[in-house]
């Protein structure tokens, strides 16, 4: 099996380990800017991602994972469940958007006025990505370094949106997680 390294600025690493079972063949991966590990091709709304994602599996738990909620005095508008590998967070005292956890950015753009909208990814290394969708600005560009904590954009109604909130996916292996769990 192979086990991909995060590693900022340089060259991915791989080793072989027969007791790590793999959930993604390696002939998903290639190495993108900055020796960042991304998937190939493929989005949640097919009009472009840095993430290839799988569906029908189960979500894995992760233990020890801990992340920052990517809005201020949030409220949930909509939760996760079986069609909705999400959480929707409104806010009543800031627009603004911050970055879950520290990482390297992957893919700042609109994508469709049927799917996210504007739309950044977050690649945490390890098989994590952060994805904040129907946003109203970006703050960042990608292959920006971010840190935990980071505004990265601001909240909007871009895409398939209702009103002005921010789409938040959290992704393990290529398989949308429930980020409420990891919420600090």
């Amino acid at each position: 099996m192979l086990i991909l390294f995060f590693n900022i600025g340089g060259a991915s690493n791989s080793v072989e380990n027969d007791s790590v079972v793999e959930p993604i063949p390696k002939e998903l991966y290639r190495e993108q800017t900055l020796g960042i590990e991304q998937y190939i091709g493929g989005s949640a709304d097919g009009y472009g991602s840095s993430i290839e994602l799988v569906e029908g599996q189960v979500a894995p738990i992760i233990p020890d994972l801990k992340i920052q909620t990517p809005v201020s005095c949030h409220a949930f508008t909509q939760k996760y469940y079986q069609t909705h590998r999400a959480v929707d967070l409104v806010s009543d005292c800031s627009l603004s958007v911050f970055s879950a956890k520290t990482g390297v950015v992957t893919f700042a753009q609109y994508t469709s006025p049927i799917g996210y909208g504007n739309k950044i990814e977050v690649n945490h290394g390890g098989g994590l990505y952060s994805l904040y969708g129907h946003l109203a600005a970006f703050e960042v560009s990608v292959g920006d370094f971010v840190m935990e904590g980071q505004k990265i954009g601001t909240m909007g109604s871009t895409g398939d949106s209702t009103g002005t909130h921010l789409h938040f996916e959290l992704i393990s292996s290529s398989v949308r997680i429930n980020p409420e769990l990891y919420f600090r």
